[in-house]
């Protein structure tokens, strides 16, 4: 296996990737009063938290901010190519994005209801010495679950240019 390869391997895993999720539904639940979002907001999560640039721009964006602004930052960075992949990034990640969802719920970190309304079951954050890049990307997942409890499904879609 090449380096890039295990690199790959070591970030885009379900493991990781249910923690993203598990946070993102925190961060949501915060937002909304304790309801969680719907499965298909989830698959949002992963193709903008493991791409480099629209990472960075969730973790260099403020909490009050909003999904807006967050939008904006692609059209004032004038990087609307980016903003406009995370649909097609969405669709490559969907069984990364599923496996995830499922460790997350083998886990008993998050559950689904009948509604398909994901909820967080804890809310507190082990005592895991994580790396700081992995902390600033939890601390995203929780801020991109924020800024979507303050939208509708079809205002989330229309700001970030994807269909569900």
């Amino acid at each position: 296996m090449t380096t890039l390869a295990r690199e790959v391997t070591l970030v885009q895993n379900p493991a990781v990737g249910g923690v993203f999720l598990w946070r993102f539904c925190v961060g949501y639940a915060a937002g909304a009063n304790g309801r969680g979002p719907t499965a298909h907001a989830l698959f949002l999560v992963l193709p903008i938290l493991l791409h480099e640039e629209t990472a960075a721009f969730a973790i260099g964006t403020q909490t009050a901010s909003g999904l807006r602004a967050f939008r904006e930052k692609f059209t004032s960075m004038k990087r609307e190519d980016l903003l406009f992949a995370i649909n097609d990034r969405a669709r490559a990640l969907r069984t990364l994005t599923a496996a995830s969802l499922r460790v997350a719920v083998h886990a008993r970190l998050l559950v689904i209801d009948r509604s398909a309304e994901v909820l967080p079951v804890s809310q507190v954050m082990p005592q895991q010495k994580w790396s700081g890049d992995v902390r600033k990307l939890v601390r995203a997942a929780e801020k991109l679950g924020f800024w979507m409890s303050q939208l509708s499904l079809y205002e989330t879609a229309a700001t970030l240019a994807v269909r569900f």
